[in-house]
């Protein structure tokens, strides 16, 4: 596990294990302390983590990474395993990126979404055989009409949310992670699912969850796994309905 934060002036600090070369410090040593990552061109606005991976939005819409990219995490292609400083991939104009376990989704400012990384469940909402995806990969979400104003990723689902208040998701739902009423994974003829919610105002996950909440003017919805009450509601038991 590591962490990430992005101070007020765009610097960025992290600590954490560094297996993989994920903390972006040029080595593989952990931290117990915030180190600052140092070789970034820009000021930093948003960041997201992964498992053994770093990604990191800049002011002028790049994405630099750190870390594994065994299954193309950092969108770097298929050659580059892993790296201990900040790379660039090839995105430009990024407005908002997550990570989820082994994969990540990118909105840029013309309404296009990208993923990179592996693919197994479709998470990416589209279909590989489950190959991963090693570089940034618009995805059939573009095809839908609305503008996407937020993404969101757990383990191996993601979530988009669209400026009328409603949201789609695609990938993993065992648990009912999806929000759209089944515990059924999306598939090739049905790649994406709508979530059993309006009026959402933002969504909230994290990497290796399984749980996902979504946020209206007045409440907090949750679904997905809840066997240890990760839900905050009074039961135990995975929910597929927010």
């Amino acid at each position: 596990m590591h962490s990430m934060l992005v101070d007020m002036d765009g610097n960025v600090y992290t600590t954490g294990r560094n297996s993989k070369g994920q903390l972006c410090l040029g080595d593989e040593k952990d931290r117990s302390e915030f180190s600052q990552v140092r070789g970034l061109p820009k000021p930093a606005v948003a960041g997201a983590i992964g498992y053994e991976f770093t990604l990191i939005l800049l002011e002028d819409g790049t994405v630099w990474g750190c870390g594994s990219n065994e299954f193309g995490e950092l969108g770097l292609g298929p050659k580059v395993d892993f790296t201990n400083e900040p790379n660039k991939n090839g995105l430009k104009g990024i407005q908002d990126l997550a990570s989820g376990y082994k994969f990540a989704v990118f909105l840029d400012d013309k309404n296009v979404v990208y993923g990179t990384g592996g693919n197994i469940y479709g998470q990416q909402c589209f279909f590989t055989e489950g190959e991963p995806e090693t570089v940034p990969t618009a995805n059939i979400l573009n095809d839908l009409k609305g503008t996407v104003v937020q993404v969101a990723a757990n383990r191996e689902s993601s979530y988009y949310l669209f400026d009328d208040g409603t949201a789609v998701s695609c990938g993993r739902n065992d648990e009912g992670q999806l929000g759209d009423g089944t515990f059924v994974n999306t598939g090739e003829d049905d790649p994406i699912v709508g979530v059993k919610l309006k009026g959402i105002r933002r969504i909230g996950t994290g990497p290796s969850a399984q749980t996902v909440f979504f946020v209206t003017d007045d409440s907090v919805f949750g679904a997905g796994l809840n066997d240890r009450f990760q839900l905050g509601i009074d039961d135990i038991g995975s929910e597929n309905t927010p």
